[in-house]
């Protein structure tokens, strides 16, 4: 204890570094407390209280070494002022607040902010595919709900694209007709002995349309190969998704045959929604539930009347403005 003539000795102050932090990895110093949580430093700034960031760790990057922080340290003497993380109340972290705003919406409300966030969220599973499974899967169950909720449209339509090239080489390096004799390509006397005339021609497939020959080394025009594929375009408040076969029975019951167009728009930006991505997949994930524990979705059952679809010539006059991004 300090005596009548001595200052009190600032405990976080010794026990900073060079750069104004107190490293805690070998043990947090004598009298000093760590408070992990992430908005203890501003319930410190907010009562006067003295802190220092807590290093934890390091993470190496090609720039170099970087300190990791999780909260701060402060006086022991200090630590009784400072409230339990749950109690700081009007300090939580922005996903807390985030959270709290979408509890407080109303039911239509939550559906118009979930289309913005699955917009964004589908945009970014393009941009980062590592994320596009669980957006996917997410995106897909939405569009499910919204559909036998009533609250969508859904327009179907197949393309037809060039997946590959089937090639042919009259070099003959893929045999003989009906003749068992061996032979070595590699014997001189090979062309007098043998006629090629019988030999069967070489093929194979490959992405481009002109292709070398392994064997002889001439380019060869290859004839395109065709495939087919199912696509449906789900519009809900405006906005519509691009959704790939294989047939969904879900969709197939109220889906309208629309004009076959380009799924694969080019992507033109992340929307900004105001809200981290954890939150965005919340909200999505809370209007599905929604939507799936509605009145309209548990009663839902074929159309009975032309009353219940959308015009087929306006649905695809709308299509080009309401799907542009996806």
């Amino acid at each position: 204890m300090p005596t009548a003539n001595q200052e009190p000795i600032n405990d976080v102050a010794a026990s900073r570094n060079e750069f104004g932090d107190v490293d805690i990895r070998g043990g947090v110093p004598a009298r000093l407390v760590h408070l992990p949580s992430p908005a203890a430093s501003r319930v410190c700034l907010r009562l006067g209280i003295e802190f220092a960031r807590a290093v934890v760790g390091f993470r190496r990057s090609r720039y170099g070494s970087s300190p990791q922080f999780k909260g701060v340290v402060v006086g022991a003497s200090d630590a009784a002022r400072v409230p339990p993380a749950k109690s700081q109340a009007g300090v939580g972290t922005r996903t807390r607040r985030e959270v709290a705003k979408i509890e407080a919406l109303g039911e239509e409300d939550l559906l118009t902010l979930s289309v913005d966030c699955l917009h964004a969220l589908n945009r970014r599973a393009k941009r980062y595919p590592e994320l596009s499974a669980t957006i996917y899967a997410l995106k897909n169950r939405f569009l499910r709900a919204a559909v036998l909720a009533g609250v969508a449209e859904v327009g179907r339509f197949e393309t037809e694209r060039v997946t590959g090239y089937y090639h042919e080489c009259t070099c003959s390096a893929g045999g003989y007709y009906g003749d068992d004799e061996e032979f070595d390509d590699d014997d001189e006397e090979f062309d007098d002995d043998y006629d090629l005339s019988g030999r069967e021609p070489r093929s194979w497939y490959s992405r481009e349309e002109r292709s070398s020959c392994r064997s002889c080394g001439a380019t060869r025009v290859g004839k395109p190969q065709h495939s087919k594929r199912l696509w449906y375009l789900v519009r809900v408040l405006g906005k519509g998704f691009h959704q790939p076969g294989p047939a969904e029975p879900v969709f197939d019951r109220v889906a309208l045959s629309i004009e076959a167009h380009d799924p694969t728009n080019p992507n033109t930006g992340i929307p900004k929604v105001g809200l981290t991505i954890a939150v965005q997949h919340l909200c999505v994930e809370r209007a599905a539930t929604l939507l799936e524990r509605s009145e309209m979705a548990r009663q839902a059952a074929p159309p009975n009347s032309t009353d219940q679809l959308v015009d087929a010539e306006e649905f695809q006059g709308q299509e080009a403005s309401n799907v542009a991004q996806f």
